[in-house]
């Protein structure tokens, strides 16, 4: 063991010491110089040097795209609230949904060409193996040709009758297989063709059973019924469009729509405004109160005439909407924007361009100060529910989530 192990000592010597001196002429060599050039640490240095010059060559540029990135997010979001203020009336036509639909049957599938391609198959698998029975039958004659004698021409004969035999039986069994595959294919289609009329059909009592729910469900509407409101606002409401989250409180009783819209908090509107200066750098500036005031005096002005621009649009018959911006900042509900109005007072302003304008032309409750800020307002129930209890109240609450 002791010999074993010498060997691999002596090994480990050997190798440290070139080891050692391997790395002491690489030292030499880097710190030495030679024909008048750079020390090559010198030369890694520079090297080094140049590639943090090239990385902060890239970075401005890089820095300039993600300013303008930057920039235009904020121009885009500046854009979406301000859409929000945009008024747009457009009544649905209760009309056409009223009419039932006639069904409409898919086109008949044309079946015939199975009944052809099968017996095509069947043919060309026939017609291969009569031609080499063909073959068979006038081969042992044409050995009789070349070699010519009694012998020969009963071999001939016999070969030649036998394989007319398996002929003769081949044709009959492919008429049979023909005459069967047809009678079976016919029936098949015949099948296939009842199927797809009972398939129909049952499509036809399934389009009429829904267009009948349909024209039903819309004949409610127009008559005012509130369990359809209530399903037509919880379907038209979170549809909204809108660039944050809001929610709705509906209550409504003896054709009365008592809506309480919760609006987003001021929050929402951005408190700078983002720009470049002459370097192209981009800088933010704060806006002032009164700017923020009044983007928020417009934005929720846009989401209760948005809302509803909504209702009337969608619930064709109602006595009249009783519309309230509400908000719970600071642990406290208060109403920001109170309005009662009905079909005919929206249709006198429905030409106004911006919601606060519209707003406006309904007599809307509102109040701000000197700095436009909104102030809340005293609001009351409809006078035809002093009396009414809360439980007799058809309730609904919705949420626009984008």
């Amino acid at each position: 063991m002791i010999l074993l192990m010498i060997p691999a000592a002596l090994a480990a010597v050997i190798l440290e010491d070139r080891t050692r001196k391997y790395l002491g002429a690489f030292c030499v060599s880097l710190t030495s110089k030679g024909d008048g050039k750079k020390p090559v640490l010198a030369a890694v240095r520079s090297r080094l040097i140049k590639g943090q010059g090239e990385d902060s060559f890239f970075k401005p540029a890089d820095q300039k795209l993600r300013w303008l990135a930057e920039h235009k997010r904020n121009e885009a979001l500046e854009k979406a609230l301000s859409d929000v203020g945009k008024f747009i009336y457009e009544p649905a036509e209760y009309g056409e949904f009223i009419l039932q639909k006639p069904f409409e049957p898919p086109p008949r599938t044309d079946f015939s060409p199975l009944l052809t391609n099968r017996l095509r198959q069947i043919e060309e698998q026939y017609n291969k193996q009569l031609k080499y029975r063909w073959v068979g039958m006038v081969a042992p004659f044409a050995g009789f040709a070349v070699f010519p004698g009694a012998i020969s021409f009963v071999i001939a004969a016999l070969l030649g009758a036998g394989v007319g035999a398996s002929q003769y039986a081949l044709i009959e069994q492919k008429k049979k297989l023909l005459a069967s595959t047809e009678e079976a294919t016919r029936h098949e289609v015949k099948m296939l063709e009842l199927a797809e009329d009972a398939q129909n059909e049952t499509a036809k009592k399934a389009h009429e059973e829904a267009e009948n729910v349909r024209s039903d469900y819309h004949l409610r509407l127009l008559s005012g019924d509130t369990s359809a409101m209530l399903v037509k606002l919880d379907e038209v409401l979170p549809k909204i469009r809108l660039p944050f989250p809001i929610s709705m409180d509906i209550d409504i009783y003896l054709g009365i729509i008592l809506l309480c819209v919760w609006l987003p908090p001021k929050t929402t509107i951005p408190q700078e405004r983002s720009r470049f200066n002459s370097d192209d750098q981009l800088i933010y500036e704060k806006k002032d109160s009164v700017e923020i005031n009044r983007q928020y005096v417009d934005l929720t002005a846009g989401v209760v005439m948005q809302v509803i621009a909504t209702v009337f649009s969608y619930l064709p018959n109602f006595s009249r909407a009783c519309v309230r911006g509400m908000t719970s900042e600071y642990e406290r509900e208060d109403c920001l924007w109170d309005v009662t109005l009905d079909r005919p007072a929206l249709l006198s302003v429905e030409n106004r361009s911006s919601a606060l304008s519209a707003l406006q032309g309904l007599s809307a409750k509102y109040s701000s100060d000197e700095f436009l800020k909104l102030m809340p307002v005293q609001v009351y129930p409809p006078k035809e529910w002093e009396h009414v209890e809360t439980r007799e109240l058809r309730s609904l609450h919705v949420k626009v989530i984008q």
